[in-house]
């Protein structure tokens, strides 16, 4: 199969590599190609805002989506900003949710790490 992502003139170092390693792995599947939309979970760490750019710098149509579970003093919140600020920069749609996830855990009587990818979860299904 012919991997029809190309990596943009200018790259360099380890972005070539991440960016060949994206296009690798995008071209073996059959229902995605340059121009795809493709909504992307973003929190705002290395891993994810890495994601975004690659598979933006691929030609993908990308959006963000962004879960901000009221934690960490404050700090979910600055991630947020963060996010909507790379989208916004990006010329991306960005799609952020805010919900106080250790009140709802508690309230459910689950776990907080589980009842937080529930709600990520859903999130991500209503707006896909």
């Amino acid at each position: 199969m012919e991997n029809a992502f190309h990596i943009p003139p200018g790259e360099a170092g380890p972005v070539v590599h991440v960016l060949t390693q994206a296009a690798h792995m995008l071209s073996a599947r059959t229902d995605v190609a340059p121009g795809t939309g493709m909504l992307v979970a973003v929190s705002g760490g290395a891993d994810s805002v890495c994601l975004f750019d690659a598979l933006r710098l691929l030609g993908l149509r990308v959006e963000i989506a962004h879960v901000d579970h009221q934690t960490r003093g404050g700090q979910s919140a600055e991630d947020a900003a963060f996010v909507a600020k790379l989208a916004q920069a990006a010329a991306a749609p960005c799609h952020v949710h805010s919900v106080d996830a250790e009140a709802e855990a508690a309230a459910s009587g689950a776990g907080f790490e589980a009842h937080a990818r529930m709600l990520r979860y859903a999130f991500f299904e209503r707006i896909a």
